[in-house]
């Protein structure tokens, strides 16, 4: 399973943006801009590093982790973040 959220205000600097998902405790950002959509690829972001990298959309659910290695769901969630 993946837990995703969706961020899709365009008035919120991406700075806050990476600042809510770090205090949410997401492992990974996805951002998703018009040159990744004309380019068909995604930029992931690695939460607790920084590690960024630019993935295609055809390889992006192989390379996020086994659901066994994403964070524990909280206790009034039912999902995963990751």
């Amino acid at each position: 399973m993946l837990a995703a959220e969706l961020f899709a205000q365009r008035i919120v600097p991406a700075k806050a943006q990476f600042k809510y998902a770090d205090k949410q405790g997401f492992m990974f950002v996805a951002t998703v801009g018009e040159s990744e959509l004309d380019s068909g690829s995604y930029a992931l972001k690695r939460m607790r590093d920084g590690h960024a990298e630019t993935i295609s959309r055809d390889n992006f659910a192989a390379s996020l982790p086994p659901p066994s290695t994403a964070s524990l769901p909280s206790q009034n969630s039912n999902t995963v973040r990751v």
